[in-house]
């Protein structure tokens, strides 16, 4: 019965996890084992510090809204074409 129970409370807190709004957009590695993370949660994003002494936070703002979604797409893809177009003017100089 126990363990039944234990079951399922965890596969509802695997469900809730995997429901969870939160993205991890970028981490990296800092000197003396600590990382800077940047995650979105709720619309919001926060850039924050873990290390060995605790968890900062060093700015939270708010993100894009969706239907600007297309907008990082198009300029990304504006961003592509034009190293591109630099890329191959060099190799034919």
């Amino acid at each position: 019965m126990i363990a039944s129970l234990m079951k399922k409370i965890k596969a509802w807190l695997r469900a809730r996890v995997a429901s969870a709004p939160l993205r991890i957009v970028a981490a990296r590695p800092l000197h003396g084992g600590t990382a800077v993370y940047v995650a979105d949660i709720d619309g919001r994003r926060l850039v924050f510090t873990v290390g060995g002494s605790g968890i900062c936070l060093l700015a939270s703002y708010q993100t894009m809204a969706a239907h600007d979604s297309g907008r990082e797409e198009e300029a990304a893809q504006r961003r592509a074409e034009t190293h591109y177009k630099m890329t191959k003017e060099m190799l034919s100089a």
